[in-house]
């Protein structure tokens, strides 16, 4: 992935000065005289003396922000925060900075930094800068977070926590299979599923943390439990041979001298009280020292991380029921057997090694049936690999067809209600299960034909060695004990083979889910692409500035000096096309910051598409689209979105940091919530608070307008400096129009919906992007000729564009800025405040004929 930093030139400008020399020269005499009087100093300054304001300054405060809501690095380079400040920057101010842990953890992806920047007078942008940890192991894109805090001469603005998002670029579950995964095809994947789970097994012990200890426990307490067994063999050789055969044994070699009752207790006592070990240390292997659950956790998380970042081509390919399915089944089948399976194993083998040299060591020859056993189940199981990867390929996809065809009539229910499909829907069904029913029968058989393998060969063994050794006992060659134990040992062996092989088998089947876990993990994202957006981003903004110092750009001096630099960057289109849609066609134009946009044109003439690119989440086939890295955008679409497992409240403030409780109250009313809607939201705030748990009752029954009012309300408690609301008034009847554009227009006017009128000049100013259809006139049934709600918008809007859908785009001017203009006409100059900005106007689009 290209860096674009390096592509674009980009860098970080800690200190430049963006006012003339005149304002940045200040007399320390005045400085000096003016702080002893007002104020005193306050933190570190840097050598500069950097005084808090009197209290005249209060309000003329300097705002410190983020220079955009979200960074981005990669684990190869340190994270650059640039932090901007917006405001008259005639004087120090000082912050301070912090981070704070998210889904990235200091000591592990980053290094904790912590620190204070101060502002000289003139300078407008610092950088933090964090080192990042660098791993060459699998992760998915992890966040933290930078807190700034205001010190001396300023506050913080909107953006004061930033996020920074740490790239990663490394495969799962190793680098090794990149190569294989950049095909995304899951038959070749499934021919490496052996290497693929022993890779993911390495990956677990690396990265989760708290796993390799416990891992090692785990192996140590299973040799432990192997060595319990190899002395119970023993035990029983001494039992039968010397205590219970006191006509051939001596009274000497008793453990009791001369007692044979107790030396038989006393091996008993040995034999039960290791047990009490063994069941304390399985449940410390069950309880703290269980492994399970964290890598359970860390897979799930790392999907569904994944899986918010996902490309829209790639959420294509995972269906609901898929994502279920892996977060249900494919992840404990992979833990549990793959990783946990994989302890047993080496547990086993370690009982098959220990017993194994106990038969050996009394016969050298036990060791030719004892090494039939892996050669033959080695051999077995790799002539049937093929078709148990078949077998169980065949079930997980009809597995698969049930659960998709159960969860597509469920979320189609009322359309298969309506056009009465339920009995077809029953039929197709009922075929899946049938599918699902041979699947399952072939898997059985399968699973049959493999467990019968190890008893078989454990009862020619067993039935061999006791007409050898029953002519050895005959022959004197040997004891009654041993020939016993050794019957007893290769009966256990069997078992043990029969379990090592068992277990082999389950952790095979491991192969499938981490196969479709590896599939998951490594879908392209969006991150990259946000990623080089951002420094674009950057880059386009850091250009402005330098062409601003040059006194390249038309911005006037005095839009910068009442607005700041940053509040006077318009939102440019420069020569965007995209080759489908005729009415963008190499446009050119830009929309002040602090206007109300309407947006209109028939069905399909590119509206949607043209919010897109000024959102940034599409991308013009030429041209540039500019919109200011530091405007917290939010896209508003036309179908309701509610979020059935939170609390009304919860809906309404989600996203939102540190709501205000009151202006959400009074957003909601103004929206024309319901008195019982507003209760709802009261006695949601009490449970809160009372820690109780949500009443989710509140969803049932919920019309579509209500939805809306909740899915509006929540982006106007959520506040960005720019929001684009899609077909926002189709759903809308005449009534409700005329309120909500007045919402709307407040939003804009305001810089925010019920926010303090008195300090709307510390507030960064709101922009509105509102789409509709064509703008026309419709007659009632009694002929009546009312004005429709896009004549509505465009009355109230500052700015409207117009895409024809066969002709250029056209920007004209809206009923607000035109009333704006015969205002200013109508009132003598000496009664404008001296503050007052006139109005920016409108440059037309510049578009050339249409080919």
């Amino acid at each position: 992935m290209a860096d674009w930093r390096k592509a674009n030139g980009y860098q970080p400008l800690p200190t430049v000065e963006l006012m003339p020399p005149s304002q940045r020269t200040m007399n320390p005499r005045r400085l000096s005289s003016h702080t002893r009087d007002q104020g005193r100093t306050n933190g570190p300054t840097s050598g500069r003396d950097c005084r808090s304001p009197g209290r005249s300054a209060v309000e003329h405060l300097d705002e410190v922000q983020f220079a955009a809501p979200q960074f981005f690095c990669t684990e190869d380079q340190d994270a650059i925060v640039r932090v901007m400040r917006i405001g008259k920057l005639d004087r120090c101010c000082t912050v301070k900075y912090a981070t704070e842990d998210g889904s990235a953890q200091a000591g592990y992806k980053y290094k904790e930094t912590t620190g204070s920047l101060d502002f000289l007078p003139g300078e407008y942008e610092k950088s933090i800068t964090v080192p990042i940890i660098g791993s060459s192991t699998f992760n998915t894109d992890l966040e933290f977070k930078v807190h700034l805090s205001a010190v001396t001469n300023c506050r913080t603005g909107t953006l004061k926590t930033g996020r920074v998002m740490v790239l990663d670029s490394d495969v799962f579950p190793a680098d090794s299979f990149e190569d294989l995964v950049s095909k995304q095809d899951e038959d070749k994947l499934r021919t490496q599923g052996v290497f693929l789970i022993i890779s993911y097994m390495r990956l677990a012990l690396m990265s989760v943390e708290g796993v390799w200890w416990k891992a090692l426990l785990t192996l140590i307490w299973d040799q432990l439990e192997n060595f319990y067994d190899l002395c119970m063999i023993y035990l029983r050789i001494y039992l039968i041979d010397v205590v219970l055969h006191p006509e051939t044994t001596k009274d000497s070699q008793l453990l009791v001298k001369g007692d044979r009752r107790m030396t038989a207790a006393l091996l008993a006592a040995l034999y039960i009280c290791p047990c009490l070990l063994l069941f304390v240390i399985e449940r410390l292997k069950n309880g703290p020292w269980y492994m399970g659950d964290d890598l359970k956790d860390n897979l799930k998380v790392n999907i569904f991380r994944k899986y918010l970042n996902y490309t829209s081509d790639a959420r294509k390919e995972v269906p609901l029921h898929v994502l279920q399915s892996a977060m249900s089944g494919d992840v404990p089948d992979l833990v549990e057997n793959g990783f946990l399976g994989m302890f047993e194993v080496v547990q086993y083998l370690g009982k098959i090694i220990s017993t194994a040299a106990v038969v050996i060591m009394k016969n050298p020859k036990n060791a030719i049936p004892l090494a039939a056993y892996p050669i033959i189940i080695l051999c077995f199981t790799a002539c049937r690999m093929s078709q148990s990867n078949q077998v169980q390929d065949d079930l997980d996809e009809a597995e698969d067809l049930t659960l998709g065809l159960v969860t597509d009539t469920a979320d189609n229910i009322e359309l298969t209600v309506e056009y009465k499909q339920r009995g077809k829907s029953v039929d197709a069904f009922e075929k899946a299960l049938g599918q699902l029913g041979l699947a399952e029968y072939a898997s059985r058989i399968f699973q049959f034909q493999a467990e019968q393998l190890v008893p078989m060969i454990t009862n020619c063994t067993v039935a061999l060695y006791i007409c050898i050794g029953a002519w050895q006992v005959l022959d004197g060659r040997a004891t009654i004990g041993a020939f016993v134990a050794t019957v007893n040992i290769y009966q256990n062996l069997g078992t043990k083979f029969e379990k090592i092989y068992s277990r082999m088998r389950t952790w095979l089947t491991a192969a499938g889910p981490v196969v479709a876990v590896t599939y998951l993990l490594n879908l392209p994202t969006t991150s990259w692409d946000r990623k080089g957006k951002s420094e674009r981003r950057a880059c386009a903004t850091q250009d402005r500035i330098a062409k601003h110092k040059a006194g390249e750009t038309s911005y006037r001096k005095k839009d910068t000096t009442v607005l700041g630099f940053y509040d006077s960057l318009p939102i440019q289109l420069n020569g965007v096309t995209v080759d489908a849609i005729p009415a963008l066609q190499n446009v050119k134009t830009e929309v002040p910051q602090g206007k109300l946009v309407a947006v209109t044109g028939g069905h399909a003439t590119g509206k949607a598409t043209l919010m897109k690119l000024i959102l940034d989440t599409a991308t013009p086939d030429s041209g540039t689209v500019f919109v200011p890295e530091h405007l917290r955008c939010l896209s508003v679409s036309n179908n309701p979105g509610i979020l059935e497992h939170l609390s009304l409240l919860s809906n309404v403030i989600y996203g939102t940091a540190d709501p205000d409780m009151r202006r959400v109250r009074r957003i909601c009313q103004k929206m024309g919530f319901s008195q019982r809607w507003l209760d709802h939201l009261e006695d949601d705030l009490r449970r809160e608070e009372a820690g109780e748990e949500p009443d989710l009752s509140w969803f049932a029954g919920l019309s579509v307008s209500e939805k809306r009012k909740v899915h509006i309300a929540r982006a106007l408690v959520f506040d960005p400096e720019l929001l684009v609301l899609h077909r926002a008034l189709n759903l809308m009847d005449l009534s409700e129009v005329k309120p909500f554009l007045a919402i709307l227009r407040e939003v804009v006017d305001n810089r925010g919906l019920e926010r303090d009128k008195t300090s709307v000049a510390n507030r960064r100013q709101r922009t509105v992007f509102v789409t509709a259809a064509e703008v026309g006139a419709f007659v009632d049934s009694n002929h009546r000729a009312h004005r429709s709600a896009e004549m509505e918008m465009v009355k109230v809007a500052d700015i409207v564009w117009t895409l024809p859908g066969d002709a250029p785009l056209e920007v004209k001017e809206g009923g607000n800025m035109k009333k704006q203009h015969t205002v200013q006409a109508d009132v003598p100059p000496t009664t404008v405040p001296p503050t007052t900005v006139p109005p920016a106007t409108v440059p037309p689009a510049t578009v050339p004929p249409a080919t």
